[in-house]
């Protein structure tokens, strides 16, 4: 009796290192990429955004520079995604984070810095849309030597077509009105500076305006 017991004992044991065995090396071909969506503007984390997992895949010992999607998923609630998969061929991963109204965000990691069996994680940066329409109008004419200069100063201004940037805008004379609008960060403030001169003043003003996300927010200059 006593011998079966120590059979089915080692045979036991056997068994259950095999499986933690198996499992451990099933582990080290898995990889692993977690992370959170956060908009550091409002310091809310952002649900559904669509994130979108590709890889630079090597084949025979060379990469493509192309990226080929491996996965997508949305965030939760709490602005967590998760992706896991077997093991890849890869010299690196993207991932493009999207959300309507938001302004997209991609983001490269080097294969080095993802270990099969240990997992992945980060925090990424998704910023809400905001739209600055400026209107700047010459009400008060004196005579063709009437100048404006104006321009956003504010620092940290999104890079993309159609963005508001740091330029500076000039006019002379004494009918002047146009309107600008371009896109920029809601939930942030933008700064405008102003430089009229005419009458024979000079003066330099400045005003900070609150970017209403997902909305447009109007403001007049009025010389």
């Amino acid at each position: 009796m006593k011998q079966y017991f120590k059979l089915y004992f080692i045979l036991f044991s056997l068994l259950l290192f095999i499986g933690i065995f198996t499992s451990c090396k099933k582990d080290k071909q898995k990889i692993t990429i977690n992370g959170t969506v956060y908009d550091p503007n409002t310091k809310t984390y952002v649900s559904n955004a669509h994130v979108t997992l590709s890889a630079s895949m090597v084949s025979s010992g060379f990469y493509n520079s192309n990226y080929t999607e491996v996965a997508s998923t949305t965030t939760d609630g709490s602005g967590a995604f998760s992706f896991n998969f077997d093991k890849l061929k890869s010299a690196g991963y993207r991932i493009y984070i999207s959300k309507e109204n938001y302004f997209d965000n991609t983001i490269d990691i080097d294969d080095a810095s993802v270990v099969a069996g240990t997992p992945y994680t980060a925090k990424y940066d998704l910023y809400q849309i905001a739209w600055m329409k400026l209107h700047v109008t010459h009400t008060t004419p004196h005579d063709s030597s009437d100048y404006i200069a104006y321009d956003y100063s504010s620092t940290g201004l999104p890079t993309c077509f159609g963005c508001c940037s740091n330029n500076i805008f000039k006019a002379y004379g004494m009918t002047y009105d146009t309107t600008l609008r371009c896109k920029t960060y809601g939930s942030r403030y933008m700064k405008i500076n102003w430089h009229v001169i005419m009458f024979g003043w000079d003066a330099l003003q400045s005003d900070s305006v609150f970017c209403t996300p997902f909305d447009t927010t109007l403001y007049t200059i009025n010389y």
